[in-house]
């Protein structure tokens, strides 16, 4: 999400659409209350489903906006006459989603002291699993980026083998 600057408020009308329409139509309860809210927002790694809050995450995507775009504003600034990628970009990049994860963790944190001990059972459930099934996943796209070794009868490597 691309913003501008003091636009979170403006978001209100949809966050509250989320909260009081989609979030029960999904759960198929009556009610979200803040606290649920809160917890859904998260990504599912946290025990949440990644439903964001628009008021609260446009300032994050602005800041985040600003520092991508940053080498960009200063070739322009500079008046560069060819557009060559900036190698800062993947250590920006890379910067940004480190804070976000610390963004997350430390927001999951707070949420789930505040929960009741057999929510926080839950929330702890539902993050261990996730984090099986992202290292299954990853064993997974390893696994098929190696490729198979066939051999010949004569102990070379078979033509199958795309080696």
């Amino acid at each position: 999400m691309r913003t501008v600057d003091n636009v979170g408020k403006l978001f209100q009308p949809i966050e509250d659409i989320i909260t009081e329409k989609l979030i029960p139509a999904l759960t198929r309860r009556s009610h979200c209350s803040i606290e649920e809210r809160k917890l859904l927002s998260l990504p599912t790694r946290y025990g949440g489903v990644n439903i964001v809050n628009p008021v609260e995450e446009a300032s994050l995507q602005l800041d985040a906006s600003g520092k991508i775009t940053e080498p960009l504003k200063k070739m322009i600034i500079e008046q560069s006459d060819s557009y060559r990628k900036p190698d800062l970009l993947c250590e920006i990049k890379a910067k940004l989603r480190q804070q976000k994860a610390n963004h997350h963790a430390s927001k999951a944190k707070i949420i789930r002291e505040s929960l009741p001990a057999s929510k926080q059972r839950t929330m702890d459930l539902n993050q261990e699993q996730m984090k099986k099934r992202e290292y299954g996943d990853r064993i997974r796209e390893i696994e098929l980026r190696l490729a198979p070794l066939i051999f010949s009868t004569s102990g070379d490597l078979g033509k199958e083998s795309n080696c």
